[in-house]
């Protein structure tokens, strides 16, 4: 048989650099509307939280305003907090009322959660930022009321999405042009009007707006016309929380990571427990280094899914998960040659349980302005494009929260009233000698947490770039195998495969998952800013789907 010889097509990104300020988001319009906002003066949150309300028009398919999030804040003094909007059950979220969904993941209206995103944007502005919510809302509402690009990449999520859009009249009245995708009839830009008019109220109204005026009353008809439990108390009770990150030590740097419910900690986690290996030494991307971090990422997501859920519920053990005896008595279960064949949590003194959480579109933003304040922020829709759909003439795409749950009553992460689900978001700013010099976060279900980890360690332990840490070939272990990409050197992979892993290599490319992963690819889609040594920002981003990194020059 003939063995042909071929071209290859690989994509990158170059990266931007900046004396001034910088902004990272996953479609340029609304990375240049953060921009625009440091270039009028606003600070990092500004340009942050008005990106994101753009996102949540440009990308339905992965966040929304009635979707959730955490955004990690450290001001240029040094002074640091987390915006925690993350979803809250129904009041009417009880085992009982939940039974029937006791062996599978939470779906449909029963899924719906509590909207958090409006909230937690708009607190985050009132807290930290120095614009109006009018002033925020502007580029947003602009973009849905004139439009937006009908593009490949929200073409080809809408063919892929096509059955379960038009199975929501008004989810295909606003997506679709005659059942079809509108560049199907010659459309070339996607108008959201009945969103523009639902941002518009937010604007002009406030926040309460969404959450107890007419707004809230038409999400709540919708979602439970069709099933669903949500009431108005519920809505007029949210609540987003500031709180303060979780700090920990890596070498000689200081991680600030979101607290739980958010997977901070099994980031954090991951970080201490290869602390305790060599990885400069081993060399990038080398067989010895995937295979420990590999088994660093399984023992991690063991502990994460017996022992982790709402503090506000349960009793995660976040000290001793973070001890440096535990630590070190986890890294030590690693062999350096060969995989484990059982991987089973920790022995924190009490009997693990847990489930693995479900996916769900997500986005990241990065930012940070002239002065050194900088944001990291993950928001999320949560069950998909055609979940729930579009709340009836809201505009809204709703979230299906509840999803992320552990159905088996009695589990950490067992559903609750009021209670917040494990999240997969784990935005993130390093310290370091009093300063911050990196914001990291990924869009990307379970697989985030690997991919924060490899990207910080691209960066710390090996010194690169952004933009090349970030386009680096990676593995994923959320799902207990090696998931690696298949730049990763051919002896390397026949290594780790030697020592007994389980590898299956994929090639990281536009819509080369499938059906199943759709333009997202096998991999998680990290975004970074870093501040080098000389206070210039480099920001960088995913290389194989649009998204941008815009500096903007620091006013002389």
């Amino acid at each position: 048989m003939t063995t042909f010889i071929t071209s290859e097509w690989l994509m990158d990104k170059t990266g931007a650099s900046s004396n001034g300020g910088m902004v990272v988001a996953k479609q340029e319009i609304a990375a240049m509307a953060g921009a625009q906002v440091l270039a009028e003066g606003g600070n990092a949150v500004d340009a942050a939280v008005t990106a994101a309300w753009v996102m949540n028009v440009m990308e339905p398919y992965n966040c929304t305003i009635a979707g959730a999030g955490y955004l990690v804040y450290r001001s240029a003094s040094g002074e640091s907090w987390v915006v925690d909007f993350s979803n809250r059950a129904p009041s009417r979220a009880t085992p009982e009322a939940l039974a029937s969904r006791t062996t599978v993941a939470f779906s449909g209206p029963l899924a719906a959660a509590v909207p958090a995103t409006v909230a937690g944007l708009a607190t985050a502005l009132e807290r930290f930022g120095t614009i109006s919510l009018a002033r925020s809302l502007a580029p947003a509402i602009e973009v849905a009321e004139d439009g937006m690009p009908l593009n490949w990449l929200l073409t080809l999520r809408l063919v892929q999405e096509l059955p379960g859009i038009r199975a929501n009249p008004k989810t295909a009245e606003v997506f679709l042009k005659d059942g079809d995708p509108g560049m199907a009839h010659g459309e070339t830009v996607l108008r959201q009007t009945d969103l523009a008019r639902t941002l518009r109220a937010i604007a002009d109204e406030g926040v309460g707006e969404f959450y107890e005026g007419e707004t809230a009353q038409k999400i709540i008809s919708f979602v439970n016309d069709q099933g669903g439990i949500l009431d108005a108390a519920d809505f007029a009770a949210f609540r987003p929380s500031v709180v303060e990150p979780l700090r920990s030590s890596y070498r000689d740097y200081t991680l600030l990571g979101v607290p739980l419910p958010s997977p901070g900690l099994t980031t954090i986690q991951c970080l201490r427990m290869l602390e305790h290996f060599d990885l400069a030494g081993m060399g990038h991307n080398s067989a010895d280094a995937l295979h420990v971090m590999a088994e660093t990422f399984r023992l991690a997501f063991a502990d994460r899914d017996a022992y982790l859920g709402d503090p506000e519920f349960c009793d995660p053990p976040v000290e001793t998960l973070l001890s440096e005896d535990y630590l070190t008595s986890r890294s030590a279960e690693i062999d350096p040659r060969r995989a484990l064949e059982c991987v089973r949590p920790g022995n924190v003194g009490r009997i693990p349980a847990g489930a693995q959480g479900g996916g769900g579109g997500t986005t990241q933003i990065c930012a940070v302005d002239a002065d050194g304040n900088m944001v990291s922020m993950t928001q999320t829709l949560i069950g998909g494009f055609t979940g729930l759909g579009v709340a009836g003439d809201t505009g809204v795409v709703m979230n299906c929260g509840l999803q992320w749950f552990d159905p088996r009553p009695g589990a950490p992460n067992s559903v609750a009233p009021g209670k917040r689900p494990l999240s997969n978001m784990t935005p993130m700013i390093v310290e370091r000698d009093g300063r911050a010099v990196l914001a990291v976060g990924a869009p990307g279900s379970r697989r985030i947490t690997n991919a924060v980890s490899q990207v910080t360690l691209n960066v710390l332990e090996h010194g690169m770039s952004v933009q090349p840490a970030i386009s680096a070939p990676r593995i994923d272990c959320s799902l207990g195998h090696i998931l690696a990409d298949d730049r990763i050197d051919a002896g390397t992979i026949a290594n780790l495969r030697e020592r007994g892993h389980r590898v299956d290599v994929v090639h990281e490319f536009i819509n080369e998952g499938g059906p199943a992963t759709g333009y997202r690819g096998h991999f998680s889609r990290p975004a970074a800013i870093k501040i080098d040594d000389e206070g210039m920002r480099h920001g960088g981003d995913y290389p194989f789907v649009e998204g941008m990194a815009v500096g903007v020059p620091r006013s002389t």
